[in-house]
Order: C-alpha cells, then sequence, then structure tokens
C-alpha cells in the first residue's frame, strides 16, 4: 500500500508492513532541546525499530547560517539521505518517527513531503508506542550502510517552492490585524507553550526578546497530541484551531496559507500535520517560518516588533 495521501500510521501497521515484503524505509528523526542529558544518537544506538536509518536534524542543515537546524538545498538534503541510506525513489514509503513519542518526527515528515517524497507518514506514539506493543526492538549496533550519491535524473525528487519563508514574508503577514470578520490572505500559528508566548517564560535560547509575533495566535503543540503522542480527533483538533479563529474549512476552500512558527521549526510541525492530516488542507497552503523566533526574537524591535500578553 502506498502511503501517499496517508499521513500518519500505528505501531501494527508497521509491524504489518515489516513481515512483507512490501519495502518501507524507517528514518529515526529523534531531536532533543538543547542541554539534553543525552543525545538522540546515543538513543539510536541503544535501540530502535528494526532497519530505521538515523537522521540529525543539526547535521542535515543549512552550514551558512548560525540559525539553528535551518533546511538545506534540495541538493544537499538528498545528499545526506543517501549518506544515511536512504534510497531517492518517490514511490518508496518512507516511515519516520521519534523516540519521545511525537514531538521531531513531524519536522522531518515535512522537510521530505516539500522535498518531493509524497509517500510519507509519522509513526504515532513513536518508538515508546511501538515498545508498548511489545514489537522487535533492533540493539544490535547498526552497520555502515552509508549510500553511495546517485546521479540526478528525471526521476529525482522535486521540491515544492517557497515552503519556509522568511522572517519579511513573516512580517508582511503580522501587519494584518486579527479581526473575526476579516478576510486573511494568511494567518501565523505559533505552537510554543503558552507561557512563552505571552512573555511571562523566557526563551531557552540566550539573548532572545520574549513574546510573540504581532498578530500571531497561539495553538501549542503538546495541545493537539494526547499523553501517548498520538494526534487528538479531527472534532477535537478543530477545537483548537477555531478558539483562536481558525476555520480549516475555510482555509482550505479559500487557499488561505497559514505559517507555523515555533521556538526554532520543529514543533511548529505537528500542529501543521494535524491540520493536514484531519482537513486534507493542501501542502502548499501550509508554510513553515524557518528561522522561527529563534531569529525574530534577536531581531530589532522597530522592524520585527513582539508582543505580550502578560495579564494572561
Amino acid at each position: 500500500m502506498a502511503l501517499k495521501g496517508i499521513n500518519l500510521v500505528r505501531s501494527a501497521w508497521l509491524s504489518g508492513v515489516l513481515c512483507k515484503t512490501s519495502p518501507v524505509q524507517i528514518i529515526d528523526a529523534s531531536w532533543f532541546m538543547p542541554g539534553a542529558e543525552t543525545t538522540p544518537q546515543e538513543v539510536y544506538n541503544e535501540g530502535r525499530i528494526p532497519g530505521a536509518k538515523f537522521f540529525d536534524l543539526d547535521d542535515c542543515c543549512d552550514k551558512l547560517t548560525s540559525l539553528p537546524h535551518m533546511m538545506p538545498d534540495q541538493d544537499s538534503f538528498l545528499n545526506y539521505l543517501e549518506k544515511i541510506g536512504i534510497e531517492l525513489d518517490p514511490g518508496k514509503n518512507i516511515v519516520v518517527y521519534d523516540t519521545i513519542g511525537m514531538f521531531s518526527s513531524p519536522r522531518l515528515w515535512y522537510m521530505l513531503k516539500v522535498s518531493g517524497f509524497p509517500n510519507v507518514a509519522v509513526l504515532e506514539g513513536g518508538l515508546p508506542a511501538w515498545k508498548a506493543e511489545g514489537l522487535e526492538v533492533e540493539v544490535k549496533m547498526p552497520s555502515n550502510t552509508a549510500g553511495k550519491l546517485s546521479p540526478r535524473g528525471p526521476t529525482c525528487p522535486k521540491a515544492l517552492p517557497n515552503q519556509f519563508v522568511d522572517k519579511d514574508e513573516v512580517r508582511k503577514a503580522s501587519l494584518v490585524e486579527l479581526k473575526p470578520d476579516l478576510r486573511r490572505p494568511s494567518y501565523i500559528v505559533d505552537a510554543r507553550g503558552a507561557s512563552r508566548f505571552d512573555g511571562i517564560t523566557p526563551e531557552p535560547r540566550e539573548g532572545l526578546r520574549s513574546g510573540h509575533i504581532p498578530n500571531s495566535v497561539n495553538v501549542p503543540f503538546s495541545t493537539v497530541l494526547n499523553e501517548k503522542g498520538f494526534i487528538l480527533s479531527k472534532n477535537e483538533v478543530l477545537q483548537k484551531f477555531e478558539q483562536v479563529g481558525i476555520d480549516p474549512e475555510t482555509v482550505k476552500l479559500q487557499k488561505q496559507s497559514v505559517i507555523f512558527s515555533c521556538g526554532s521549526g520543529v514543533t511548529a510541525c505537528i500542529p501543521l500535520l494535524a491540520l493536514v492530516h484531519h482537513f486534507d488542507v493542501d501542502l502548499s497552503l501550509c508554510k513553515v517560518y524557518d528561522g522561527a523566533f529563534a531569529e525574530w526574537g534577536g531581531l530589532d524591535e522597530k522592524n520585527y516588533p513582539v508582543k505580550q500578553n502578560p495579564g494572561e
């Protein structure tokens, strides 16, 4: 079964596929916040879903900027995938997961999708859900399966243009006031926690202002997940978006773009995934502000202001 149009899978499905001849490429896309006691690579080495490759967000990134794990150019991204042993075949199924449940895997899902891989899904609940079902965990150290770089032929994955937006496109969207009766060309959704959005809790990265991008709305990534790392039901996700004035059906029908942001462009992809999964919103309408608040919070106040809700 091709995963085109399927954005989420569960452990039972993946286990069943692994028992058959149907090929699926599996990637551990774990990423931890700075200051974590261990590294994603170390956790991967201790145990993984059989056959999984490890994808390092901090290694596969734009090396020309100091901003964290920014999306690299298409060739660099494809080269990295080949280096870790992923075939550049758009027809192949890919399942991504992380070791927290659902935290960083949607980021790689989005990177793959907008880079021309249509058959990509996130494993709901990640490795914890896999283990909870008593499924096999590979503990033997993986062999070095680095792939060779292949020539870029006509079947090579092609990237969707303009999916990662910059600070000036975000600034333009931020100038449109939030009014219930206003036909907006775009929305800005911030997936950070409410206290960071409101400016009550300082940013974890030093030197950044506290607060949020003007006229952005807050849908914390944790609010669209249950305690096991599964996306909430369609009605529950709908409620989360409607609470901040976004009607997913209107977004889809009127082709309004939604720019997702967070601290550094990782968890922004969780509410984005929920929107695409439940409401079939075209991926081209779902943008990611890649610099996110790691960039915006360090810019000048005059041109890139922040707002706070200290009383909330």
